[in-house]
């Protein structure tokens, strides 16, 4: 994670995106983020910051709308390494709902993984293993060619994907 923090330093992406920023989708409702407060999915009370002294409930951090402030706009070309992680939302709520899918982007990325805050994607063993359901079935033969023998095989791949939303991605 530390090789990569002067990236997301430089994209402005911390803990305060999700935790402060994003933590409060219905302004009108719900009122603006305080700046002085982290937001969580429980308690409320003091928070053992200088400038974050406050702890509140987010009203919609546990739900996959929240994830889609950011990962449903589009592609993000202006990275070295361009990926469609931002259209993400999209297809979990077009392809993996309706089809019956009821996990949360929390519910995959933090908690069935085991990574809790250390999110990632399909890079890492723990979220492919999740993702992609994979059989492969070879069998090994021999072709006579009048005069010469081959060695051949017959491969059958069958990828399942178990992501709630297109892969690769995210």
């Amino acid at each position: 994670m530390e090789k990569y923090a002067a990236t997301l330093n430089s994209l402005n992406i911390n803990c305060l995106v999700c935790h402060n920023r994003n933590a409060i989708t219905h302004k009108w409702s719900d009122g603006y983020p305080r700046r002085d407060t982290v937001y969580g999915l429980s308690g409320e009370g003091e928070h053992p910051d200088d400038k974050f002294t406050a702890m509140k409930p987010s009203p919609v951090m546990s739900e996959s709308i929240f994830c889609g402030q950011c990962h449903g706009l589009g592609p993000n070309l202006e990275l070295e390494n361009p990926t469609q992680c931002a259209t993400a939302y999209g297809s979990y709520l077009f392809a993996y709902v309706p089809e019956g899918g009821n996990e949360t982007c929390v519910e995959c990325h933090m908690k069935k993984s085991g990574l809790g805050h250390n999110m990632q994607s399909f890079r890492v063993k723990e979220m492919s293993d999740l993702a992609v359901d994979m059989h492969v079935d070879a069998k090994a033969i021999v072709w006579r060619d009048v005069s010469t023998m081959r060695p051949k095989a017959t491969v059958k791949v069958e990828l399942t994907n178990r992501a709630g939303h297109g892969i690769p991605d995210g």
